[in-house]
C-alpha cells in the first residue's frame, strides 16, 4: 500500500481535503484518482454504485458516485476519510 509521501502532488492535495476541519464536499473525480493512485480499481455497480477494490490487499469501499452533480456530500466524504484512516492512509 502506497502512503501519502508517495502519492502525486494533486492526489495529496485530495487527501488533505478530506481530512479538513470541518468536512466539505470533494470532487468524486479527484477522490477516484486517489483510489486509483492507492491501488485500487473501480468497478461499476447498478445505478450509481461504484465499487473500488483493492485485489492485493483484499480491500472494498462501495460508494454512491454523486448526480447530477460531481461533488460527494460531507457523509460520503467522512465514509471515504474513516476507510483510509483504517488502512492507513492519512496526510
Amino acid at each position: 500500500m502506497k502512503y501519502a509521501d508517495a502519492l502525486p502532488k494533486q492526489d495529496a492535495t485530495t487527501l488533505a481535503a478530506l481530512f479538513r476541519t470541518p468536512t466539505k464536499p470533494v470532487k468524486f473525480s479527484l477522490v477516484k484518482s486517489l483510489l486509483e493512485s492507492l491501488g485500487f480499481k473501480m468497478q461499476q455497480g447498478r445505478g450509481s454504485r461504484v465499487k473500488f477494490i483493492h485485489s492485493a490487499e483484499r480491500l472494498t469501499i462501495m460508494l454512491h458516485a454523486p448526480h447530477p452533480g460531481n461533488e460527494l456530500c460531507k457523509d460520503a466524504v467522512r465514509q471515504v476519510r474513516d476507510f483510509l484512516q483504517n488502512i492507513g492512509v492519512t496526510p
